[in-house]
């Protein structure tokens, strides 16, 4: 009966602890909670890198003091992407490397490839966490939904990355019917009929905006462009010259898309700038670029043409300081 029944960590993680460990650091006991300075340079910063998420992230980061109002995904975007980028510095030392232990874990357990290697050492970070939290904001917050986070491994050892049996995916079709709804009066009906209409027209629409020609962006000598593109989807995977989708890992290099050619052959390439030096972004509680986030300085100057069959690792590239610190992208929205 206990480990049949899984964990969805939408609302365990998500809506459940990350949501509480914010309001504690706004309205909890002294010893835990921020100055409203301090949280409105957070939001402030939260703010600042709207532009530069993914367009497919739906919902953009807003201020602190609105997270009563944040959705599952805006709590998950703070957790595995922002957070750790506008909390540095801004927390104590001992919760910023707490928030850190839920953070990495859940990239872990979040990943396909790395849940595979690593579950039995995230299990561990969610163990040290649990005990972490407890001296840290009191064991009055040692609540069931706290304690089940250490149970979070076990679901992942047994069924894999935790997006296989999460809420998310009901959660975002549920939104995808309700925008299929144009009028109050019979709504059943109008799913239905909307629904049997998208075989009849095709994807025609989502096509022809898939590519976004233009005739302004940089080439290269050695290969001669045919057509450019400012937007081109492969294989379900928007890359885009504007900040936000022009960012991806090229055999761990990190990747600027300043232009997409197509040749006269039909080939599709793109124009790149490399990152030229790479560090880890955190130490604790591993070095962050064992999971692939780093940070990263000094542009090369050179552009390179890259085919898009090599762009295979979508980044979020947050700004940081003189640089920029990337994270591989585990979700479309």
């Amino acid at each position: 009966m206990v480990s049949s029944f899984v964990l969805d960590y939408m609302h365990l993680v998500c809506l459940g602890h990350v949501k509480k460990v914010i309001s504690l650091w706004i309205k909890g006991p002294l010893r835990c909670r921020l100055s409203a300075v301090t949280i409105s340079i957070i939001s402030n910063h939260l703010k600042s890198v709207r532009d530069h998420l993914p367009r497919n992230f739906s919902r953009k980061p807003r201020s602190l003091m609105e997270y009563s109002q944040w959705k599952a995904t805006e709590f998950r975007q703070f957790l595995l992407y922002t957070g750790p980028v506008v909390l540095q510095g801004r927390l104590s030392a001992q919760m910023y490397n707490n928030f850190m232990l839920l953070s990495i874990a859940m990239t872990i357990l979040l990943s396909p490839v790395l849940c595979c290697k690593y579950c039995g050492y995230a299990g561990k970070l969610l163990k040290c966490y649990v005990t972490n939290f407890a001296k840290l904001y009191g064991t009055e917050h040692l609540v069931y939904n706290t304690h089940c986070l250490i149970h979070l491994a076990d679901d992942a050892r047994k069924y894999g990355a935790l997006d296989n049996i999460s809420c998310f995916p009901f959660e975002n079709y549920l939104g995808t019917l309700k925008r299929l709804v144009r009028r109050p009066q019979n709504p059943l009906q109008q799913v239905v009929r909307r629904l049997a209409e998208k075989p009849i027209l095709g994807e025609d629409g989502r096509q022809s905006k898939a590519q976004i020609p233009h005739s302004c962006g940089p080439t290269l000598p050695d290969f001669p462009a045919h057509m450019q593109f400012r937007q081109y989807r492969h294989e379900g995977t928007v890359i885009s010259c504007c900040v936000g989708d022009n960012c991806f890992d090229v055999e761990g290099r990190v990747a600027v898309i300043r232009n997409i050619i197509q040749l006269l052959s039909g080939a599709m390439y793109t124009v790149c700038q490399f990152y030229e030096q790479q560090d880890c972004f955190c130490r604790y509680p591993i070095d962050s670029s064992c999971l692939g986030i780093r940070t990263m300085t000094q542009l090369s100057d050179h552009l390179y043409g890259v085919p898009v069959t090599s762009l295979t690792k979508k980044l979020v590239v947050l700004p940081l300081r003189n640089g920029h610190v990337v994270f591989p992208q585990l979700h479309d929205h």
